[in-house]
């Protein structure tokens, strides 16, 4: 095991609050029923442990400039020198480490017929090239997904590790993922990220939610749903 990610409550809740939202109301003025995607800047600290790279992922801050939509989302670079510029006066002792952004999908078939938990290729790319988050990071960058859906059935189920790097979770009747990976330079100096499903990172949330069978968030509308892409 080469990375540890450890994902505090606070920064859990904030990521799920934004996740969501942008998922029944993204584009509530603009066009009805569609969703999109969110994004947020995260800070935290860092240690080593017998060899392992362990990251504390404290909080998060999203981005409002970002321009989003159902199918991606594009960060503000300026946005992003600004706030980290007052996180590291309001907060000296917390580092930019990454980022998040939320996948919303229609329903479980979808996700799984895609495996949305997954970043894609665009994502991991984004982070290759994100020379800021490399240099504030210390060539060290976590990126998060936090993919979301509907479900249809409710049943009773606890927070689990899906995959090694990969958290699952429900809150009502829709159904969160939260997959992590990590960012390095191998022998060559290349920048490389750890991937989808890798071995090397093991993401881990702090406290346990438990969801009951039968609960539906109904506040949120049935008819604010994403359209399938």
């Amino acid at each position: 095991m080469k990375y540890k990610v450890r994902v505090s409550p606070e920064l859990l809740e904030t990521m799920t609050l934004a996740a969501i939202e942008a998922y029944c109301y993204g584009n509530l003025y603009k066009k009805k029923n569609t969703a999109v995607e969110t994004l947020g800047y995260v800070w935290g600290y860092r240690k080593q442990q017998n060899g392992t790279t362990v990251f504390y992922l404290d909080r998060t801050s999203v981005s409002i400039s970002a321009e989003r939509q159902y199918h991606s989302v594009t960060p503000n670079l300026d946005a992003a020198k600004l706030k980290n510029e007052v996180m590291m006066r309001w907060s000296p002792h917390l580092t930019l480490l990454g980022d998040f952004h939320s996948h919303p999908y229609r329903n479980l078939k979808e996700v799984n017929t895609e495996s949305g938990y997954n970043f894609s290729p665009d994502d991991l790319k984004e982070l290759r090239t994100n020379d800021f988050m490399w240099e504030q990071s210390g060539n060290n960058p976590v990126i998060l997904v936090i993919t979301v859906c509907r479900l249809g059935r409710v049943r009773d189920s606890v927070q689990d590790n899906f995959r090694n790097n990969t958290a699952r979770y429900a809150v009502g009747d829709f159904q969160f993922w939260l997959n992590g990976a990590v960012g390095y330079l191998d022998e060559r100096g290349k920048r490389t990220v750890t991937g989808n499903a890798s071995p090397d990172v093991q993401l881990s949330v702090e406290g346990w939610y438990y969801n009951k069978a039968g609960g539906r968030v109904t506040s949120a509308t049935a008819e604010i749903l994403p359209k399938a892409g």
